[in-house]
């Protein structure tokens, strides 16, 4: 989980404390999965999987303007505000079944494929756009018109009521690594959710305009509205793409035990540089330190033969980027 703005304790509440958007786009993201499953054979796996991904752009004006908003500050009011946001997210439970291979191999390196599909059934999603004005008035008034293109199974833009939804969901993912031995070099990319889709039925849709009409002004003189929504709202079959993440990194084993690697995610349009550092002890343990450049965060990580254990954080109070990554394997 991370945000840009504010720890991520405040994000849902008043966004108090410190405050510290990025010029350009600001996110806020959730990628939490758990998955339970079984090897079997040499090369196979399946499982099942629940996930619930969630994401959220907004520009600098968003940004700005809804802190203001949230905590009564004053408007500038010689600036104009131009609001952008973008969600997306997904709610599913499904199973899923892999494979991997060697595709080449000799004396100096090995390549290797792996691929996965998946099934699954989804109750929750966010898929939509805001984009709108906010004019300063004085330093607690504004105004605001924006238009809004929504799909939906709970609508947070504004009270409405709506039948519930289910989707059908179809997922793959795709990962290749190259051993070079002599060197004793590895470079992966993974691929997660490279074709994945689901599908609606009688999932609500909105595409309204929004206008802040019917004023009403607060003991300390800071105005509220109840807008005016105007539009279409109705029940639509809609495709939800999910958005692709990329992982490519480069590994180096030293003989002493020493471990370097580096890369990036991407995902979002968004990348996700990272170094990690790390060694070998007692035969089968590691312990690793990590940099995360996007939310300038550490973290330390520990595996043995059976477990292991990441954790990553981009401060020790007021956390606006945290990363927990945990598994168990037992083989018998």
């Amino acid at each position: 989980m991370a945000n840009d703005p504010v720890s991520l304790r405040q994000l849902f509440k008043k966004w108090k404390g410190p405050y510290h958007p990025r010029n350009g786009d600001n996110i806020a993201l959730q990628d939490a999965r758990l998955d339970l499953g079984v090897r079997f054979g040499e090369n196979y796996y399946a499982g099942y999987f629940s996930r619930y991904n969630a994401f959220i752009r907004t520009n600098r004006d968003f940004t700005d303007f809804y802190h203001t908003v949230k905590n009564k500050l004053p408007f500038d009011s010689t600036r104009t505000y131009r609001l952008k946001l973008e969600i997306e997210g997904i709610k599913e439970n499904g199973v899923i079944f892999s494979s991997f291979g060697i595709l080449f191999e000799d004396d100096d390196s090995r390549l290797e494929v792996g691929a996965a599909l998946s099934l699954s059934l989804a109750n929750t999603m966010q898929d939509g756009t805001i984009d709108g004005t906010a004019h300063i008035e004085d330093r607690k008034t504004y105004t605001i018109t924006a238009r809004s293109r929504y799909h939906y199974t709970h609508n947070y833009l504004y009270h409405l009521d709506v039948e519930d939804a289910d989707g059908f969901g179809l997922g793959s993912d795709f990962a290749l690594a190259w051993y070079l031995k002599a060197y004793r070099l590895t470079t992966k990319l993974v691929v997660n959710d490279l074709f994945s889709r689901v599908y609606w039925h009688d999932l609500p849709y909105s595409f309204v305009n929004i206008a802040t009409k019917n004023k009403s002004y607060d003991a300390d003189g800071y105005v509220h509205y109840a807008p005016t929504i105007n539009g279409l709202e109705k029940y639509v079959n809609f495709t939800q793409k999910i958005e692709p993440r990329y992982q490519l990194v480069m590994m180096k084993n030293f003989m002493s035990g020493l471990r370097l690697s580096a890369g990036t995610g991407y995902a979002y349009k968004t990348l996700f540089p990272f170094v990690r550092v790390g060694s070998q002890f007692w035969e089968d343990h590691y312990l690793g330190v990590t940099y995360e450049s996007r939310f300038q965060s550490f973290g330390v990580e520990y595996s043995n033969q059976n477990f292991f254990l990441g954790l990553s954080a981009d401060a020790l109070h007021e956390v606006s980027a945290l990363g927990l990554n945990t598994g168990f394997r037992y083989w018998f």
